[in-house]
């Protein structure tokens, strides 16, 4: 419709309640009806654009919440020892490889000397 073909509506203020019709005529004396309307009118389809994707959002979430559930799932039956337990159980396997006898020192490296104990403290005396 052309600007030419628009003309004025006129509302029946008898069906309208008091406060909007209060607001309507307050608006009107500052000739700001028009923009008012519009932007209401423009207000109610994006709301029904929001309420129309409603349901598809809705079955995303579900998808998503049965996502994590699984993922949960999975992490429940993983099981993750503590640092300190790792640590421990290394050095109870180094000491029982040392028990053993596997240091991984070639004994033909080792200096078999003897030394006498009584030298060693000479030598540490200040």
């Amino acid at each position: 419709m052309s600007d030419k073909e628009k003309k004025r509506i006129a509302l029946t203020g008898k069906n309208i309640p008091d406060n909007i019709y209060d607001k309507l005529v307050r608006l009107g004396e500052e000739k700001r009806v028009t923009p008012y309307i519009t932007h209401l009118m423009e207000k109610e389809e994006t709301m029904d654009a929001v309420i129309s994707s409603l349901p598809t959002l809705l079955s995303e979430i579900r998808d998503l919440k049965g996502q994590v559930a699984s993922l949960h799932d999975k992490l429940e039956r993983i099981e993750v020892a503590s640092a300190p337990e790792q640590i421990k159980k290394q050095l109870t396997d180094k000491e029982q490889d040392i028990k053993i006898g596997d240091t991984g020192i070639d004994k033909d490296k080792i200096n078999t000397k003897e030394v006498d104990i009584d030298d060693i403290e000479s030598e540490l005396d200040f």
